[in-house]
């Protein structure tokens, strides 16, 4: 009970802090985060956590006008180093969210300043935890959707880098589930949409040209790919 009282207040200074001067508290994005993802903290206060943290991101991770204030580096890293594991053990009102700040990450820090990243998703897909599993599908939706329109070379291939080692795996994942639902093994709403998240994976990593992966590596051939779709 002491611990959950001691929460409450954090949580509750930290969003008042938001209403304020949020921007002026060094380990404010952190805190916020930490408090989204509390799981002995009422719901209604981790989704007003969220938000807020959602917000915060938006305006200070990589801000528009000089007259704002810029999210100090250590707090980036502790935010990068834990919203992966926010967005899997989140309810779905959390992690909506979360999901949608973890995009403005990935859109101003990945892959050169996330470059640990790519590691954290590959053994989070292997973990056969299917909540943490989803969790991760979420997040690599968000990294091929990045990609999915870019031309530039350099983002060619960052995007060739990305179909190269998230492919192979995510094809594996769609067979399973494919003939888990056609033989009627699983019903389960939830392996629907880990499928839908694969496929949709799938055609941003192969919108502008087919990757080079799906030509080179047998393991993530074109034709599994269109038996799954």
């Amino acid at each position: 009970m002491e611990v959950i009282i001691r929460m409450w207040f954090i949580s509750l200074s930290f969003l008042l802090c938001a209403c304020v001067q949020g921007d002026k508290v060094p380990g404010f994005a952190p805190s916020l985060l930490q408090v989204a993802c509390e799981g002995s903290l009422d719901v209604t206060t981790r989704q007003v956590a969220a938000i807020t943290f959602k917000n915060a991101v938006s305006k200070h991770w990589e801000p528009s006008r000089e007259n704002i204030s810029t999210t100090p580096a250590e707090d980036k890293e502790t935010v990068r180093g834990g919203i992966l594991d926010g967005i899997i053990n989140a309810p779905p009102q959390i992690r909506s969210q979360l999901i949608e700040a973890v995009r403005n990450l990935v859109y101003c820090d990945y892959p050169n300043q996330w470059p640990g990243l790519d590691q954290l998703l590959i053994q989070s897909l292997s973990s056969g935890d299917e909540t943490r599993i989803y969790g991760t599908l979420c997040v690599i939706r968000v990294i091929c959707r990045k990609y999915e329109f870019k031309s530039e070379d350099a983002d060619v291939q960052v995007g060739e880098n990305i179909a190269n080692f998230i492919l192979p795996p995510l094809l594996q994942m769609g067979l399973h589930i494919l003939a888990a639902l056609q033989t009627g093994t699983t019903r389960s709403v939830d392996h629907v949409n880990m499928l839908r998240l694969i496929l949709k994976s799938f055609w941003s990593c192969c919108y502008m040209g087919i990757p080079a992966a799906l030509v080179d590596q047998p393991e993530a051939k074109l034709g599994a790919w269109l038996e799954v779709s």
